[in-house]
């Protein structure tokens, strides 16, 4: 018996406690409710709270936490909060996740030559160069004279004529009789031959 009255005693103060935090919270609500329509001006003069943006240390900012204040200006004081703290508020660039990794530069449209089917071609947009925009074809006139613009190209598969070899009279009055009358019998290669006084 004292075990069913145990249980039955716990389940009345379980009940009462619900319909405390039920009226509790019904109250929370018409507060909000009545808080909303009033604006963050006129609730600051009547609780004597200043501005959240002027609050300069955390215990001020323990009085937006109180009860009667609606959530807009605790969310306010606490961002004031956030502020104050030096570790936070002193941004040196090598926290993570500092940047917003959503705004993506794409910097502005993106414009190509490619055409499908097509290739790569190239658009003139000037008059009177010969270019077919729809086809992407070239004039042979018209790209002779832009090529005549520009620094002259060779053709690498057109044969030189070979040139003379360049001679150079070198021989004087003097020098030719004796470059004649050497044979190749005296171009013989000599040997250096070294002598040493004797000591």
């Amino acid at each position: 018996m004292s075990d069913f009255w145990t249980r039955r005693k716990a389940a009345v103060e379980a009940e009462v406690r619900a319909e405390e935090v039920a009226t509790q919270a019904a109250q929370a609500q018409q507060t909000e409710e009545e808080l909303a329509a009033r604006s963050d001006a006129d609730i600051l003069k009547d609780l004597g709270l200043p501005a959240p943006e002027m609050l300069m240390s955390s215990k001020e900012v323990r009085a937006f936490l109180a009860a009667a204040v609606p959530q807009r200006l605790k969310t306010r004081a606490l961002r004031r909060l956030w502020g104050l703290n030096p570790v936070l508020a002193n941004l040196d660039g090598l926290v993570d996740y500092g940047e917003d990794f959503n705004a993506v530069p794409t910097g502005g449209e993106i414009k190509t030559a490619y055409q499908v089917g097509k290739g790569i071609v190239r658009r003139v947009m000037a008059e009177g160069e010969g270019v077919d925009a729809e086809s992407g074809s070239v004039e042979p006139q018209t790209a002779l004279a832009r090529n005549t613009d520009g620094p002259e190209e060779f053709d690498r598969n057109v044969a030189l004529e070979p040139s003379e070899p360049a001679t150079k009279d070198i021989s004087t009055d003097g020098v030719q009789g004796a470059d004649e009358a050497q044979t190749p019998s005296d171009l013989r290669p000599r040997r250096m031959n070294f002598r040493f006084e004797a000591t």
